[in-house]
């Protein structure tokens, strides 16, 4: 395989360009680097992952720490980590916490001892303190959070609070009065967050809220099936929000096991907007959670973290969207 030095000679360049152009490819001239990379594809030549960890005392590899990695959401997150990484000669390693503190804490200092250039955490469990207590100090770490657990390490959330207000507001003006809400894990931030937005739109459209209608499951297709028996059970209610699509899909198809119509009976909204929300029949309403987009803009916001830039944004968030199909 061909070495740096050979590659420099043959594009007319330095080595630390031929190293910027593979490794940081924005600091090098769109023609200087389009010429080099077509020179180490023709030589064969690939960074010596080895010698660089050697060099910065730091790996190759990214740690991306999600609480369920068979989920669909988690996967276009990957996604998205995966292709900000892959231009930098990064590689992104997966840990699946199902949602549990220790192995939370566990993957965090692993980051540590496998002297990963950064790591990227979705915190199911861990509050503000204890994910800083958590985070390795001499690694750069990028928080799926919002502020009130992420405090001031760097950051990147969709708006879910806002997309459930949108989605419960889009039932309430269609009409809807009586309207369930099935929340995830219990206590978790992203229950939490959308049942305040679920509250926030009735307290906006004057409706008092039946505290009756809300349950809590697991954001697993299944404990929306179960959810959605529990709720039939009791009073009537005519709109649904499920605090994601795997719910409501399983809340579909309970609906129509049990001779429930919808949205003739019951309009039902999820969240998330994975694949399979447009193939349920009936197509599943919902709101547009951007994974793809949060996964990217995290891994970008890693490497600047990595490249240690000054004056770059250390919080976004990013807005969610209804998108209207025929289950509401």
């Amino acid at each position: 395989m061909a070495t740096i030095r050979e590659v420099a000679a043959c594009a007319g360049v330095s080595t630390t360009t031929v190293s910027y152009a593979l490794n940081r490819p924005e600091r090098v001239n769109p023609i200087l680097r389009a010429r080099v990379e077509e020179v180490a594809r023709a030589l064969d030549y690939h960074p010596d992952g080895a010698a660089r960890t050697l060099r910065t005392r730091r790996s190759h590899l990214v740690s991306l720490i999600v609480p369920d990695v068979a989920n669909h959401f988690y996967a276009a997150l990957a996604r998205g980590v995966h292709d900000a990484m892959k231009p930098r000669g990064l590689h992104v390693v997966l840990g699946n916490t199902d949602a549990i503190a220790d192995d939370e804490r566990y993957f965090l200092r692993s980051v540590g001892v496998q002297r990963a250039a950064g790591a990227i955490i979705v915190p199911f469990r861990l509050d503000q303190a204890a994910l800083r207590r958590a985070c390795p100090t001499d690694t750069p770490v990028v928080v799926l959070a919002t502020s009130e657990i992420a405090g001031d390490l760097p950051s990147v959330i969709a708006d879910d609070q806002g997309g459930a207000h949108l989605a419960v507001a889009y039932l309430l003006t269609a009409g809807r009065r009586r309207i369930a809400y099935i929340g995830g894990l219990p206590g978790t931030p992203p229950t939490e967050r959308r049942l305040r937005g679920y509250l926030e739109a009735h307290t906006e459209a004057g409706i008092e809220a039946d505290r009756a209608l809300i349950t809590m499951s697991d954001f697993q297709r299944d404990g929306g099936r179960q959810a959605m028996r529990h709720l039939l059970a009791g009073p009537r209610f005519d709109g649904l929000f499920a605090a994601n699509d795997l719910m409501a899909i399983g809340a579909i198809q309970t609906a129509r096991r049990q001779g429930v119509h919808v949205p003739e009976d019951i309009a039902i909204i999820g969240l998330d907007n994975i694949d399979e929300a447009e193939i349920i029949d009936p197509p599943l309403t919902t709101v547009n959670n951007p994974s793809y987009e949060a996964g990217r803009a995290a891994g970008e916001l890693l490497l600047d973290l990595i490249d240690g830039r000054e004056g770059v944004p250390r919080h976004r968030v990013l807005p969610c969207t209804l998108i209207r199909r025929e289950s509401a």
